[in-house]
């Protein structure tokens, strides 16, 4: 019954969140360093620590090798997991809401743009779009600690917590919310070509050949996940500079998002808002994938699982 069916949902979409986030985790520090154009500097000798110099990023750039070889020097194999726990935290409740989001807002929807063109198109991009929307809003928090943590120097917080509880201490719960109007303008496309073209391109494949398989869904999450990181990843890196900036003795270089964005174009060009750009897609399009992969083979085992469950008791009665 639809009960069971949003349950399923609610944990699929949980466990693909989980999972892809920790799989990817290595990949998602880099791209998170990469964008905010932050440089951690190697120990120079036994007797002095690591140091963190912050650096415009017009002034020094940081290629990928680079930052993967800083963040091993800094912290070893586990620095590539650093806020991973934070990441899991937030990922796996925000990907069970965004599925179950889709699902309500879908049948709200598909009513009221069945005479449009592209109806089935209109429906999942509005649908998913919203759900994303929605699922940030509520977590938004944990993304900003997220991705504080992710740049964090080693011992700079204690764990999410500590960093909620600092930047609470620091700005209030306006502090926990900085970026989010930028975060928003970027998820709102995201979500809605990310999952909603995955959902209109497999509900085409399904007409035309039936089922589709794992080696299918992975393909079409692929080709949705690159349209989406394309399209909105100027927005995603500028939310980036202005979730960290001002923390722990950062240097505060934007008052808005169109500054954020005007600086940005002013010293590095157009191709400055793509910056990072190869590592998002070296870390988001695997996460994506993994996540489609994952809740499609959840719901599926659950389904089964309902199913001999409901046999077994009518073969009693």
């Amino acid at each position: 019954d639809d009960g069971k069916r949003g349950w399923h949902t609610l944990v699929a979409g949980f466990c693909a969140g989980t999972v892809s986030r920790t799989l990817t985790a290595p990949l998602d520090r880099i791209k998170v360093l990469s964008q905010e154009g932050r440089i951690v500097a190697y120990q120079h000798a036994l007797h002095h620590p690591t140091v963190h110099v912050i650096a415009d990023s017009h002034k020094r750039k940081v290629s990928i090798r680079k930052v993967t070889q800083i963040i091993y020097s800094e912290g070893g194999v586990k620095g590539f997991w650093r806020g991973n726990g934070a990441n899991c935290v937030k990922a796996g409740p925000e990907l069970a809401l965004v599925f179950y989001l889709r699902v309500l807002f879908m049948q709200v929807l598909e009513p009221l743009t069945a005479d449009l063109p592209m109806a089935s198109i209109v429906a999942n991009f509005w649908s998913s779009a919203l759900a994303g929307a929605v699922a940030q809003c509520v977590l938004y928090p944990l993304e900003t600690a997220k991705t504080r943590i992710a740049v964090a120097n080693a011992g700079e917080y204690k764990g999410l917590a500590d960093c909620i509880r600092q930047g609470y201490r620091r700005g209030g719960v306006a502090d926990l919310y900085r970026g989010l109007a930028a975060n928003l303008a970027g998820i709102v496309p995201y979500r809605g070509l990310e999952i909603g073209s995955f959902y209109a391109l497999r509900t085409r494949y399904e007409r035309a050949y039936g089922e589709v398989g794992v080696g299918g869904t992975a393909c079409i999450g692929c080709v949705s996940s690159v349209v989406a990181q394309t399209v909105t990843y100027p927005i995603n890196l500028v939310r980036t500079r202005l979730q960290t900036q001002g923390v722990n003795g950062r240097p505060v270089l934007y008052t808005g998002f169109a500054h954020c964005v005007s600086s940005i174009l002013s010293e590095d060009g157009f191709t400055g808002l793509f910056r990072g750009l190869t590592a998002n897609y070296m870390k988001a399009v695997p996460a994506s994938v993994i996540a489609f992969v994952t809740v499609g083979q959840i719901q599926r085992a659950l389904a089964a699982a309902t199913r001999s469950a409901n046999n077994r008791r009518e073969g009693r009665n």
